[in-house]
């Protein structure tokens, strides 16, 4: 069974069990992911919260700052699905299409873009910041 995400920042020594309990009653209190609630309330960054998820799920981590998305890539999902769904494709290498999103669970995202793009589709996870910056880095090139 897979560690939860707060006891992988917590063995990574990002935050503590108190930490932990007062973002889990936040969480149970508003429905928000446990990331989410711990970037709002500044107990970890939303790097760290992307880091320990690709950790925690097995994907790669990727830096769209230090990696740009390739340009060429980028325009293969539409600008407004790329906005509302969170993801940016940052290569493409033959009929694999990579695509960088910050909730790499989003299983029916993955299908709905192998079947837009007609591309197979390889997940890696990147902080929600940098891939709206990516989108609108890369579509106003």
């Amino acid at each position: 069974m897979r560690k939860k995400i707060g006891e992988c920042l917590i063995q990574a020594g990002l935050i503590t069990e108190e930490d932990l309990r007062h973002a889990l009653a936040e969480h149970k209190r508003t429905g928000e992911r446990v990331g989410v609630v711990l970037v709002r309330m500044n107990l970890a960054t939303e790097k760290q919260i992307a880091k320990a998820l690709a950790f925690q799920l097995g994907f790669p981590y990727v830096n769209l700052v230090e990696n740009p998305p390739d340009p060429a890539a980028v325009v293969l999902i539409p600008k407004e699905v790329s906005i509302k769904r969170v993801c940016v494709a940052v290569g493409l290498e033959k009929n694999l299409l990579t695509v960088a999103m910050s909730d790499p669970l989003l299983f029916s995202l993955v299908q709905d873009l192998e079947f837009q793009t007609g591309y197979r589709v390889k997940q890696v996870v990147a902080t929600r910041g940098e891939i709206i910056d990516a989108i609108q880095t890369g579509l106003s090139r």
